[in-house]
């Protein structure tokens, strides 16, 4: 038995910028297309998010040396509590994913600002600008 071929998965935007056309097709035939709204589209990336994190291979736990990682430059960001003591909800706000939520213990909050910290005083040498912290 052969092992299936993968689809090839195209995306195109409508013109008025009012949604965005999925297909999936393989080299003899198209299997699927449809187009999706703003709505739409936010519900299939949470489910696609909520299934894969169920998958058998996990995202690493850890990020490969090197690695590099898409990022969003100056996100909006929010800082609550979560109603559960000891814990701190961050949001950040994604173009295309939304607002991502994380909810921090104490110790792992008190340990991203005191890195964010620590970076935000260096200067533009990477050493440590001791005016700059009070």
């Amino acid at each position: 038995m052969s092992a299936p071929r993968r689809a090839d998965i195209r995306l195109n935007l409508a013109p008025d910028g009012s949604g965005l056309h999925i297909a999936f097709d393989r080299a003899d035939h198209k299997l699927v297309g449809f187009t999706l709204e703003a709505p739409e589209l936010d519900r299939l990336i949470a489910l696609l998010g909520a299934a894969r994190a169920e998958l058998a291979e996990r995202v690493p736990a850890e990020l490969e040396p090197g690695a590099r990682v898409p990022a969003t430059f100056a996100p909006a960001w929010q800082v609550s509590e979560t109603g559960t003591p000891g814990t701190h909800a961050v949001m950040l706000r994604h173009p295309g994913f939304g607002w991502l939520g994380f909810v921090l213990l104490g110790h792992e909050a008190r340990a991203l600002a005191e890195s964010l910290d620590t970076r935000c005083s260096l200067g533009a040498n990477g050493r440590l600008n001791t005016a700059a912290r009070r």
